[in-house]
């Protein structure tokens, strides 16, 4: 069984972009997730959002939001490079995402954005809306 459960932040700016003669929504990003054997350790994990999710995804997180990815699916694709040597691209396929909670934004643009973020709801690919009350936490 192949199945990954990750919680970090997210390292970089959020952008989905389309790919494929189906233009199918696709969002490659960074989550910064602290080592738990070695907490001054930061390991940064590439993952992948594919179609509605990632569209919610872009919808509703913003760089340094932390995450969590449920049931995710370690993948390695194998290439050739421009020189001809073989290189593994390793990243997480993510088909459930959880926001955990939001970076905290100085500055009234950024409170309002945060803000009517934290108004709309949570969405996995199960179809389920999660509100702040499911938080474990």
């Amino acid at each position: 069984m192949n199945s990954l459960n990750l919680v970090g932040r997210v390292a970089k700016e959020i952008e989905v972009k389309e790919v494929g003669e189906k233009n199918t929504k696709i969002l490659r990003n960074v989550l910064a997730v602290v080592d738990n054997y070695d907490r001054e350790k930061t390991n940064f994990i590439q993952f992948t959002i594919f179609g509605k999710n990632a569209e919610n995804f872009e919808k509703v997180v913003d760089k340094g939001d932390l995450v969590g990815l449920m049931n995710a699916e370690l993948k390695i694709d194998q290439y050739e490079n421009k020189e001809g040597e073989k290189r593994n691209s390793i990243y997480a396929l993510a088909s459930n995402w959880q926001l955990y909670r939001k970076k905290k934004d100085n500055g009234e643009e950024g409170n309002k954005k945060q803000n009517d973020k934290q108004k709309e709801q949570q969405h996995d690919s199960e179809g389920d809306w999660l509100t702040d009350d499911d938080m474990p936490f």
